[in-house]
């Protein structure tokens, strides 16, 4: 009787070890998996407007599952007041592909449920003459991006203004109170011409204004590039 307990004891311990090794596997097969996934992002831009000549409209659905964050293209320069940013689904695209702001809204669930990010990318070549040069300004322009960000449920931010009159210390102050509004669960990310990111030690009379910045809100920007396209014959930051 006494053996019998003893075997039935080791027999317990045996499952128990296996069980906890395959447990162990698991988490770190788990953990590996998720690593990866994480260690390359796919980012692109989605237009909100339909270019026959160039490129098919989608619905955000049909962006390719090769992305992990979907930069919505654009919000623009409110003509209306100063500082402000509006954004609303472009007219043409909409009937061309039968796609309806519920339907939009719903997509972005969607994809979000899938692990994706979705931003709402700021200014573009035509987004309008950006102004934050004076505290009610970006104000201004923090409201009217709260209120975009509130109703579509975006996951961040990507700036990408290239026309405009920008003063730096009110415009990263606005940046700084849109991380702290959303508990810094907000993301952001700069996009500029490669010769706005020229660093300050190299700087020979160009433009470096979106690498201060970057430098500037290092704590709070998630992600920073620059266009290599319209930049001359740069070979380098």
């Amino acid at each position: 009787m006494e053996k019998y307990k003893s075997f039935l004891i080791l027999v317990i311990v045996i499952i128990l070890i296996i069980f906890g090794v395959n447990m162990l596997n698991n988490a770190k097969e788990k953990e590996e998996n998720s690593s990866n996934s994480n260690k390359y992002q796919i980012i692109g831009y989605w237009q909100n407007y339909v270019d026959k000549e160039n490129s098919k409209p989608l619905k955000l659905k049909e962006v390719s599952s090769l992305y992990n964050v979907i930069n919505i293209a654009f919000a623009r320069a409110s003509s209306e007041k100063s500082g402000e940013i509006t954004f609303e689904l472009n007219k043409y695209l909409c009937e061309t592909i039968n796609y309806s702001k519920e339907e939009f809204k719903s997509d972005i669930k969607k994809l979000q449920k899938e692990n994706k990010k979705v931003f709402i990318s700021i200014g573009g070549s035509d987004g309008g003459e950006f102004r934050i040069t004076k505290e009610t300004e970006a104000n201004n322009f923090v409201n009217s991006l709260k209120k975009i960000i509130d109703e579509y449920g975006f996951d961040g931010i990507d700036i990408d203004i290239e026309t405009g009159n920008i003063e730096k210390s009110y415009f990263e102050k606005a940046l700084f109170d849109i991380y702290n509004a959303y508990n810094k669960n907000i993301l952001i990310s700069i996009n500029s011409s490669l010769t706005d990111m020229k660093s300050a030690d190299i700087n020979s009379g160009v433009d470096n204004f979106w690498y201060k910045i970057s430098a500037d809100l290092k704590d709070i920007v998630w992600l920073v590039s620059s266009r290599y396209y319209n930049s001359g014959t740069q070979r380098r930051i």
